[in-house]
């Protein structure tokens, strides 16, 4: 049997910052709700223009990562370089 082929290569950095920026997002999110949640400090029209303003960049990140990712996917599968067994 032979070996599996080492193409595990490091993401490069545009893909961890974008990972970074995704995380930190989401979770400043998820933050903001449960202290909207705990302690209310913001009416619930500025809390939802809070999580508005995060989900925006957000959804930006996540598209250009995901599209990037998929266009260096394509460009090692039309070298030759990934190949499906």
């Amino acid at each position: 049997m032979a070996p599996p082929s080492s193409s595990n290569h490091a993401e490069p950095a545009h893909m961890k910052l974008g990972l970074s920026a995704t995380t930190g997002l989401a979770g400043l999110g998820a933050v903001f709700a449960l202290i909207q949640l705990a302690f209310c400090p913001w009416t619930s029209e500025v809390f939802v223009r809070l999580e508005i303003m995060l989900l925006g960049p957000l959804a930006i990140v996540l598209t250009v990562r995901f599209l990037t990712r998929e266009y260096e996917e394509d460009q090692i599968t039309r070298r030759g370089e990934k190949l499906d067994e």
